[in-house]
């Protein structure tokens, strides 16, 4: 018992001062792990991404359409997710419109295909480009020869429609297969699945990334100014007991963080604020008495 609350009250968390920096180092890492633990399964294991219409995906996912397949299908496109490259046997450009609806709304999807495009450009206009018209709640889904992206119009505050670049990306982990279908519908339902997936994938990357950046590297900055600013009159002298004790301090954010995280994942976005100010609290407590001064030995 006393080692738990050793863990959470600031005068008991003394003991910890003196422990292997690889520790807190250690502690901090499983923390970041923690912390993306709920969003990794709550994306990845569950329709998560699709729910919230990541990407658009929803939309996609769908709609309903009476739209020919074999229109696509007969021009043998394959996708090689390891080779990151779409194959045909016709390379010429070719487009497809899917009309249909999706939640009840008029929707139009445009299939293009163009062997010819070389590299991606996030600026890029494909509605320009392949003269299609820019209409409320149009997509393209573009597939080059290595690589496809979404766009769409979509109405602006002013009433105009504007293009929107929703996304782009390689074939790598593609799991779309033109030819596991047997119409337009079922293969909407592949695309738009396939679709959060990738947005599940880079919505985790760029989590972990903030994670790092919130749990190990702001802490770090902190803890280096905490020990520039209070080593010479408080009871904690060096880095490294300012250090370990802020891996200590980080085991309440952490369980915090880590319950709300599965029903809230932008909790790691405040992660910082709360550590800062208990961090704070927890140094003034322990700087303010003697170190060999024990409450309980009073």
């Amino acid at each position: 018992m006393e080692f738990i609350k050793s863990l959470f009250v600031p005068l008991l968390m003394r003991r910890h001062r003196n422990m292997s920096m690889f520790i807190s180092v250690g502690i901090f890492l499983v923390s970041i792990y923690l912390i993306i633990i709920p969003v990794q399964l709550t994306y990845k294991y569950t329709n998560k991404a699709l729910d919230i219409n990541g990407y658009h995906s929803k939309e996609i996912y769908n709609t309903v359409t009476d739209y020919d397949y074999n229109n696509i299908l007969n021009n043998g496109y394959v996708i090689d997710a390891k080779g990151n490259s779409l194959t045909s046997s016709n390379k010429e450009t070719a487009i497809f419109k899917i009309e249909g609806l999706s939640d009840n709304s008029n929707i139009i999807i445009n299939l293009v295909f163009d062997f010819e495009l070389e590299s991606y450009n996030s600026n890029f206009d494909a509605f320009e480009k392949y003269n299609i018209e820019k209409e409320n709640r149009t997509f393209i889904v573009l597939f080059a020869s290595s690589w496809y992206e979404i766009q769409e119009a979509v109405n602006n505050s002013s009433d105009e429609i504007i293009l929107e670049h929703v996304q782009g990306t390689t074939y790598k982990n593609c799991e779309l297969d033109f030819n596991a279908y047997d119409n337009t519908e079922s293969f909407l339902k592949g695309l738009g699945s396939d679709i959060s997936k990738l947005y599940a994938s880079l919505y985790i990357s760029a989590l972990t990334v903030n994670s790092l950046l919130m749990v190990f590297i702001l802490p770090m900055i902190l803890v280096l100014f905490m020990w520039v600013v209070l080593k010479k009159n408080g009871s904690l002298k060096t880095f490294k007991e300012y250090y370990n004790i802020a891996s200590i301090t980080s085991f309440a954010p952490t369980i915090i963080a880590f319950i709300v995280a599965w029903f809230w994942p932008q909790v790691v976005n405040f992660y910082t604020t709360a550590f800062v100010m208990y961090y704070l609290f927890v140094v003034y407590r322990i700087n303010a008495f003697p170190i060999d001064y024990y409450p309980e030995k009073k």
